[in-house]
């Protein structure tokens, strides 16, 4: 009785979900579909047309969707979804991503997503309740999935860079990192006033001197890296305090950036605690 219709991609996604099945089915001899708990009339549609064209039979498997603990879905159609292709997401990403999973999920997607034993499991729960704000569970769950994945070696050198930044937004000094470590971080100064650590893999932008000239809005500057969305977004941004430059936050919406506040022709931008992109003067 509605009078709100529903788009093609909904009208066939069943349709062409189960044409998909059976196309494996015939081609590939693929039996079983595997899939979350939300997939369920879709397997079966795949089960039955396989049945109905082919004569043949195959099967479904689901399981419980990963939520977090406000009931949002884990999946590559949420926003700020990760990828494990380093084309698309960077080990750094997917490190910062698994570091800044809330108190309430850390023990559950250590279970899910690591090789860790019970026992193990049990010592990083305990300690998250006795010093949440040591993250160790979070950083144990983002050391492990990310060595899963890309390797032992990227898992450290993502580990270190998170220390490092870590180490200058709190004003300590980070011991940990050796000159290697410090080059692969993509460190970047200007005599011994400032070090900016740049995360490897962050996402940049080439601006030519010319273009740049004497000086450009923040603003600008952060909706062309696609940190915000638009001007008004950024100056919003700003005024909340969540824009930092070189590690440093910014207060002054309507500040401009000149090219002497590059540290080797190089600008580090962030915004929040993990989205990060760097601007490179060329030239």
């Amino acid at each position: 009785e509605k009078e709100q219709g529903i788009s093609y991609t909904e009208f066939s996604y069943m349709l062409l979900q189960s044409y998909d099945f059976l196309h494996l089915y015939r081609e590939y001899d693929c039996r079983l579909q595997i899939g979350g708990s939300d997939q369920w009339g879709n397997i079966t549609a795949g089960i039955d047309l396989v049945r109905r064209l082919a004569g043949g039979e195959a099967f479904g498997l689901t399981m419980p969707l990963v939520t977090t603990s406000a009931g949002q879905k884990f999946g590559k159609t949420e926003k700020g979804a990760v990828w494990l292709d380093a084309a698309r997401t960077s080990p750094f990403e997917l490190y910062q991503f698994f570091r800044n999973t809330d108190d309430a999920d850390v023990g559950r997607f250590l279970r899910f997503y690591t090789m860790l034993d019970e026992t193990s499991i049990e010592v990083l729960e305990a300690s998250l309740r006795a010093a949440p704000e040591k993250r160790e569970a979070q950083r144990s769950l983002a050391r492990e999935v990310t060595a899963l994945i890309h390797g032992t070696a990227e898992a450290q050198k993502a580990e270190d860079t998170a220390s490092a930044l870590f180490a200058r937004r709190t004003g300590q000094v980070s011991t940990t990192l050796d000159p290697a470590t410090m080059d692969a971080a993509g460190t970047v100064s200007a005599g011994a006033s400032l070090t900016v650590m740049i995360p490897p893999d962050a996402p940049s932008t080439l601006l030519p001197r010319t273009e740049f000239g004497a000086g450009q809005p923040l603003a600008q500057l952060l909706v062309r890296s696609t940190l915000c969305a638009s001007n008004g977004a950024a100056r919003r941004d700003i005024q909340g305090g969540g824009i930092y430059l070189n590690e440093a936050r910014v207060d002054d919406p309507m500040k401009t950036i000149a090219p002497s506040e590059f540290v080797d022709g190089k600008l580090l931008l962030r915004k929040g605690k993990r989205s990060y992109h760097v601007l490179v003067l060329t030239g």
